[in-house]
């Protein structure tokens, strides 16, 4: 077995403007907009939970590349009106749109996460579904 490569691991939270984070992790002398790139001094990667909650615009994104140093990544969690209330249907617009959008942090974006809720057994289409409804529409032109 190899030895694993420390430059492969990466730390960091789920969100870089946790409230409770203020005066802790973050000066409190510093204003929320640049919670960012104090975060980007102290770890090396975010799971974008901020995008879970809203699809950000191309502006928002191209601010938070040029607010993080090279070599840090985002992992961005698909908005949560494509799979916790869509589940992936009716959306081909929103679901592209997405990475496109997310494409702007360049060498900087890394995983695009598709975070699925639990309460998908009850709607009686599971992960192979999502995957087999997407992977077909992926395939098709309109």
């Amino acid at each position: 077995m190899s030895p694993l490569d420390l430059s492969l691991l990466h730390s960091g939270t789920s969100n870089w403007a946790a409230k409770g984070w203020e005066g802790r992790f973050c000066p409190a002398n510093i204003p929320e907009s640049e919670w960012i790139a104090h975060y980007a001094k102290k770890l090396s990667t975010d799971e974008g939970d901020a995008t879970f909650y809203h699809a950000p615009s191309r502006k928002t994104v191209q601010g938070w590349r040029d607010l993080t140093p090279e070599g840090f990544l985002f992992a961005a969690k698909v908005p949560q009106a494509i799979t916790h209330q869509r589940f992936l249907l009716d959306c081909w617009k929103e679901t592209t749109a997405f990475p496109d959008t997310m494409s702007t942090l360049g060498s900087r974006l890394g995983p695009i996460l598709f975070q699925f809720p639990y309460c998908v057994k009850r709607t009686g289409v599971g992960p192979q579904g999502f995957l087999g409804l997407q992977v077909k529409s992926w395939g098709e032109t309109d």
